[in-house]
């Protein structure tokens, strides 16, 4: 939320503020760390994450088990805080 993370409120396009690649790539590599997975290769961005004026955003990061090569992918996933169980 803006309340926890006034910072979010520099990065706005639109009157809408986002969450900046720099903070998912944050997200990505910390999880990275707690799966043994040392290196982040690629981040696709497919829709931007949106904080609501007021209000908050869940997020929840998912990361794969091992491909043969070794390699991981990551999801990043988001809901409103006031989302029913299961949305």
């Amino acid at each position: 939320s803006l309340t926890t993370h006034p910072w979010l409120a520099d990065h706005a396009a639109g009157g809408t503020t986002l969450v900046p690649g720099a903070a998912l790539t944050d997200l990505l590599i910390r999880a990275g760390d707690e799966t043994g997975t040392s290196l982040l290769t690629e981040l696709v961005i497919e829709a931007p994450l949106l904080i609501p004026t007021d209000g908050s955003v869940q997020i929840r990061v998912t990361v794969s088990e091992p491909d043969a090569t070794g390699q991981r992918t990551a999801q990043v996933h988001s809901r409103p805080q006031d989302a029913a169980p299961g949305t």
